[in-house]
């Protein structure tokens, strides 16, 4: 559970998704960001993960 946390805060870090909350205290959900492609679209993303965790 902890790193599905991590993970989806890192995709939000990347603009590759966003958290959306309809009522105070509701659940929180996940949408698709429009510049999801863009996040991945080169290699440099993944490279810049795997340099702030090393």
């Amino acid at each position: 559970m902890v790193a599905l946390f991590l993970a989806i805060l890192e995709l939000v870090r990347m603009q590759a998704v966003e958290l959306t909350q309809k009522d105070l205290f509701g659940d929180i959900g996940l949408k698709r960001h429009r510049r999801f492609e863009e996040a991945f679209a080169n290699g440099g993303a993944w490279e810049s993960i795997e340099k702030g965790y090393q």
